[in-house]
């Protein structure tokens, strides 16, 4: 029925299930058929805040660059700021659309900053992450405050009670045999691909374990994201994020494969193949291909 047609609101395709759309703010009913078409949507908004932090630094004499760019990719910091904020500011656009500030204050030792996160909210917690920033400029901080404050304890959780009740389900669930034979012989092929084509002036392949706490920061906090089919028809979804770590640059690969699981009614998990570190651009390039979307998309 013509009533029951849902449109991707970004590229107006249709969306053939309503529990297909998704969503990532519950000021607006506004359905979106992919987490592309999320970033697509919402980029002129990300790249706005962009512009306005620019702006207001220069207004409050607060440099570009306060030294503290290594301290994005610390993920305890980010999730700190979305989680667990001191401060939550909500303001409303002209059609009320809601805005969430959240500051966070980062006491790390000798270096204290504030952690700034403006997002919206699905399900009364934060879902899509339109603009973050660090500063230790009080007066920058300031401009940040913004209509209403709110209170942080009754707003987000570190982790939804729904979620950690389907972390406990999903951990009860064993793979099928065959899905697990599909997923070692997965892991073979592109294990030797990737020491097929890596450098010998690479991370060493033997010193890859030292890098295994870095699969989970880049996949809950990835710098990039790509999707595609490889040549035997699988989804494959590719996290890669950057490090700087004891001076030191590189960047961590983590490659999944999507799979439906029958225990959850078809829906598709996502399995790690291959987590690698690398510090050469011509390995990245082999790697970051297909759709790519950033940032951070929750619903």
């Amino acid at each position: 029925m013509s009533k029951k047609l849902i449109l991707c609101s970004e590229c107006r395709k249709t969306i053939a299930h309503g529990d297909k759309a998704l969503f990532v703010d519950q000021s607006s009913s506004r359905p979106f058929c992919s987490e592309k078409c999320i970033m697509d949507y919402h980029a002129p908004h990300m790249e706005s805040f962009e512009r306005e932090e620019i702006e207001r630094r220069e207004s409050v004499g607060a440099e570009l660059d306060e030294g503290l760019a290594p301290m994005y990719q610390n993920h305890e910091y980010f999730q700190k700021a979305l989680y667990s904020p001191d401060e939550v500011w909500i303001a409303k656009n002209g059609i009320g659309e809601e805005f969430y500030t959240h500051i966070a204050r980062v006491n790390k030792e000798k270096n204290p900053f504030t952690y700034i996160v403006v997002c919206s909210y699905f399900d009364n917690e934060p879902s899509f992450v339109y603009f973050k920033c660090l500063t230790k400029n009080e007066n920058l901080v300031e401009s940040y405050r913004e209509q209403s404050l709110l209170d942080p304890s009754e707003l987000v959780k570190s982790k939804p009670a729904e979620e950690e009740e389907e972390a406990l389900k999903e951990d009860e669930i064993k793979l099928p045999p065959e899905v697990m034979e599909s997923l070692e012989l997965k892991k073979s092929e592109y294990l030797a691909n990737l020491l097929q084509i890596r450098s010998d002036e690479d991370i060493p392949f033997e010193r890859f374990t030292e890098y295994d706490e870095y699969t989970s920061k880049s996949l809950e906090d990835p710098d990039e994201i790509f999707t595609r089919e490889d040549e035997a028809g699988d989804k494959i979804r590719t996290y890669i994020k950057s490090f700087k770590v004891s001076g030191q640059v590189f960047y961590y690969v983590v490659v999944c494969i999507s799979v439906p699981i029958k225990e959850l009614d078809n829906q598709e998990a996502l399995l790690p193949v291959i987590g690698f570190p690398s510090t050469d651009q011509a390995l990245y390039k082999e790697y970051a291909i297909g759709e790519r979307y950033s940032d951070i998309i929750k619903n």
